[in-house]
């Protein structure tokens, strides 16, 4: 399988990534760095650090445990707006967690909105969804054909997940193929995304009021402007 990280050192649309976390560092460093030309300052809260345990490249990754989370302030180089964007991520779950798990969530402090790619709780079968902004009612289960991108699926192993919004329109790939829906509120295929990115709090791992992604996340990459993804890859 190709993926990015095999043609990083010729990315075509380097000057577009607003945020790249390689999870580089010493083991136990809680200090991480933002390697796109922004140079992002990346706020530690909670039990999170570098880690030499797992990785998927370079020999550490960021390391998510019971209440870590990384934030990262409203900054124009993550106001998404509603232009095109790809949020891509290796992660690793370690199966000990009940209840929501966010990957990651694009907080509006304005509005209350905010956009989640997270794991659900057992009402939603423990299912990959992701939140379109809306609230709620827009909540996207995602799968395979008939096979659900349950917590389990992404236990013990490495797994790609790629968010990427195409003229309104927005697909999740997993290890880069195109999820189908589960369930959703109104959306049906892949689904529209109206919500406004212009003001948003990027939170990495978690959240303040909980819901950690217990595990491993490496090379977690913004790019603005640009919908990497269009077809399976």
């Amino acid at each position: 399988m190709f993926f990015y990280k095999e043609i990083q050192s010729s990315d075509p649309y380097a000057a577009n990534v607003s945020l790249l976390l390689k999870g580089d560092g010493a083991d136990g460093s809680t200090s991480f760095v933002d390697s796109s030309g922004n140079n992002l300052t990346v706020v530690k809260n909670g039990a999170i650090s570098i880690s030499n345990l797992q990785s998927k490249f370079g020999g550490t990754s960021i390391k998510v445990d019971n209440t870590g989370y990384l934030n990262i302030d409203n900054t124009s180089a993550l106001q998404l707006g509603t232009g095109d964007y790809t949020i891509e991520t290796w992660m690793y779950y370690a199966p000990s967690v009940s209840g929501y798990s966010f990957i990651f969530s694009l907080y509006n402090p304005n509005t209350g909105e905010s956009s989640q790619l997270r794991f659900g709780d057992s009402g939603f079968g423990n299912r990959l969804q992701f939140n379109t902004g809306g609230g709620f009612n827009r909540v996207i289960g995602l799968m395979d054909g008939g096979t659900q991108y349950t917590k389990s699926s992404f236990e013990n192993v490495w797994r790609h997940v790629a968010v990427v919004r195409n003229s309104g329109v927005v697909s999740v790939f997993v290890d880069g193929q195109q999820a189908s829906l589960y369930n959703s509120g109104p959306e049906t295929g892949n689904f529209s995304m109206s919500h406004d990115l212009s003001a948003a709090v990027l939170l990495i791992g978690g959240a303040p009021s909980g819901y950690q992604f217990i595990g491993y996340l490496d090379d977690f990459r913004i790019t603005k402007g640009v919908a990497r993804y269009t077809a399976n890859f």
